[in-house]
């Protein structure tokens, strides 16, 4: 089994943000329309008060997931996030909603990204190995 090159996360796209005093590295994903947050990351925070939940975002297998808002701080900072919260997502991937939002501007070149007028932020890459997809050559059967 071959693991594919798109799992080793060569670029700087992640934006290291705090949630009640706890680092949350964030995907920047601009694919991504609406924000994802991990249920175990909020979860893994103490004393976080989630505010119940009036709006459903539908996924794929048609499944609903709950809709939050949680505020995340950046350099000192307080941003707050809309988000999608799911057990089903590995990362927190503030998305194109957020994004716009707060007028973000990536400097892919540079690694930075501007939010709110703030000066421009570094990005940094993902620091362990993940592989989201396999090939195989021949006929294989996966455990579940």
């Amino acid at each position: 089994m071959l693991c594919g090159t798109k799992g080793k996360d060569n670029d700087p796209r992640y934006l290291r943000m705090q949630l009640n005093g706890r680092i949350v590295v964030c995907l920047l994903d601009t694919g991504c329309d609406v924000t994802l947050v991990p249920q175990s990351v909020i979860s893994a925070v103490r004393h976080l008060v989630v505010t119940p939940c009036t709006e459903y975002l539908g996924a794929a297998n048609g499944t609903q997931i709950a809709i939050t808002g949680y505020s995340f701080m950046l350099n000192g900072r307080r941003i707050r996030i809309r988000a999608s919260l799911s057990p089903d997502v590995d990362e927190t991937m503030p998305g194109a909603d957020w994004m716009g939002e707060h007028g973000c501007q990536w400097d892919f070149k540079n690694s930075t990204i501007t939010i709110d007028d703030s000066a421009p932020i570094s990005l940094s890459k993902r620091h362990t190995l993940r592989c989201g997809r396999a090939v195989v050559q021949e006929d294989t059967m996966l455990p579940p």
